[in-house]
């Protein structure tokens, strides 16, 4: 992606072999899908590569002592917004 687009909103979802959740200072602490999970967020952080304001991580602890990570890229105008829908796409998710 080049660019992320006014008002733009880039999901990103992966595995990775630490977990993030055990660090206590990394972020604020909330539950995910009834798992331990750690939330940052930076402003512009990571995103700024491609035009994002804000960068969301969430690292969600996974059984076998890594991470799912949650990466959301958010661009502006509407900040506020777009970080509201973000907590009910997190609010809705499930594991099995």
């Amino acid at each position: 992606m080049a660019e992320l687009g006014e008002g733009g909103t880039l999901l990103l979802w992966w595995q990775d072999g630490f977990d993030w959740t055990r660090n206590p200072e990394w972020g604020e602490h909330l539950a995910i899908g009834g798992r331990l999970a750690i939330r940052r967020i930076d402003l512009p952080g990571p995103c700024a590569s491609i035009g994002g304001q804000a960068t969301v991580t969430v690292a969600v602890a996974a059984p076998a002592g890594y991470s799912w990570l949650f990466v959301a890229c958010l661009r502006g105008p509407e900040l506020e917004r777009s970080q509201l829908a973000l907590t009910e796409v997190l609010a809705s998710i499930r594991f099995r």
